[in-house]
């Protein structure tokens, strides 16, 4: 590979705004063809040469500035690339004090070469992001944090601002790939129809979702994209959730008018350090499979409106069983289970409107005396009255919650 000033300047200028050291790359001729020192560019640097004849990084002290051309004090170190030495890169300044951050620095202008060389025979650029995403996501930062934050540097992600995670999940996005790949005779027509479709998606919610400009957008494999949305705020107030949730029914109702694609979205909570975001991705992941359970497909559901759904979510079947049927037993019986989904909604009704029988009743759209009735009935069979008291409503809700998860099953 021949290294050029136009595909490692842009590499030097980045590794720069990190370290703050100045840096220069040389090609396989030892001529510097990137600095931060413009007018060293076009040099011819002895130390770089004598590096790439030997294959060993070399330190340059004041004493070799007078016996070795067109050199600084520093380190220098090969770059290697396909298994071949394809240039050099010096980190000016006292040994002693750039000697540590030069393995790092030559590391990562090995990767940010592998991945401009990549965007540039394959475009992959969108790749590039989500294999970094997949591992921000997954927790993977890896061992050498300046290396994972300095790649994220190079994509312009900033980690260090409060996020949290919006995933946007495509109801058959998956079969719908497979679909088009065999329904074509060309698999290459296939593939291009396959990346239209998930470029327009990815569009569809970049476009809703580009607001700050700080937003991290990616597809997260499956039928699955990610948002990390930035917030000014250490918590989400009443009106940005307004806001975003606005947001998210356009991405619906979009989504759904150019494919014919139903959209399930789940909101994980708010977190300020980076190593956290995989956390609230992964409580949106579990705000969308329990609230799809509970509820169905379609609709948005928020990790932190769902702490009774999630905590009984992750608890063994029979325990949910067994407490269900402690609490709703008379319910189940035969007789009265034609009933049980008249009482049980009258019951969600009445948790939603904070256990006000009027309020129940209206957004039932039965009368006062209906609900009241139907309460006194639930009473005399398993001796709770919710409206009056918040432990029996704390049971019952409980129990309906378990009830609807285990229907789902």
């Amino acid at each position: 590979m021949l290294l050029t000033h136009e595909l490692t300047q842009p590499i030097v200028d980045k590794t720069m705004a990190i370290i703050k050291k100045n840096i220069n790359i040389m090609d396989h001729r030892a001529v510097i063809i990137a600095s931060g020192d413009r007018d060293r560019l076009g040099s011819f640097h002895e130390g770089a040469a004598r590096v790439i004849a030997n294959g060993h990084s070399m330190e340059i002290s004041t004493t070799d500035m007078n016996v070795l051309r067109g050199v600084r004090p520093g380190v220098n170190l090969p770059i290697v690339f396909g298994g071949k030495i394809a240039g050099v890169v010096g980190i000016s300044g006292d040994p002693e004090e750039v000697r540590s951050s030069g393995e790092l620095v030559r590391v990562a202008v090995e990767l940010m070469l592998e991945q401009l060389v990549l965007k540039e025979q394959l475009n992959l650029e969108t790749r590039a992001r989500e294999s970094f995403m997949q591992e921000l996501l997954a927790g993977e930062s890896g061992p050498n944090e300046a290396l994972f934050l300095a790649r994220a540097s190079i994509l312009s992600y900033d980690l260090q601002i409060p996020r949290y995670a919006i995933v946007i999940d495509v109801d058959r996005f998956g079969r719908v790939v497979e679909e088009k790949l065999s329904s074509r005779d060309d698999m290459r027509t296939g593939e291009l129809a396959l990346q239209q479709l998930k470029e327009g998606i990815f569009h569809t919610i970049e476009r809703a979702f580009s607001i700050s400009g700080k937003e991290l957008i990616a597809f997260a494999g499956g039928d699955k994209f990610v948002v990390l949305k930035d917030s000014k705020n250490w918590r989400i107030n009443k009106q940005q959730k307004q806001e975003v949730q606005m947001v998210i029914k356009k991405v619906m109702d979009d989504i759904y008018q150019d494919t014919g694609l139903t959209v399930t979205v789940g909101v994980g909570k708010l977190y300020g350090d980076y190593r956290q975001y995989a956390q609230s991705y992964k409580e949106a992941l579990a705000a969308i499979d329990t609230g799809q359970r509970l509820w169905g497909r379609g609709k948005a559901y928020w990790a932190e409106d769902m702490p009774v759904e999630n905590l009984l979510a992750i608890l063994p079947g029979k325990v949910l069983r067994d407490y269900m049927q402690e609490v709703l037993g008379p319910l189940l019986k035969e007789g009265e289970a034609r009933h049980l989904d008249e009482t049980l909604n009258t019951l969600e009704a009445l948790f939603e409107h904070g256990l006000n029988v009027t309020r129940a009743a209206r957004a039932l759209f039965v009368h006062r005396n209906t609900v009241i009735f139907r309460l006194e009935k639930l009473e005399e069979l398993t001796g709770y009255r919710p409206s009056l008291s918040f432990q029996d409503a704390l049971k019952l809700k409980l129990a309906i919650v378990a009830w609807r998860y285990l229907q789902a099953e």
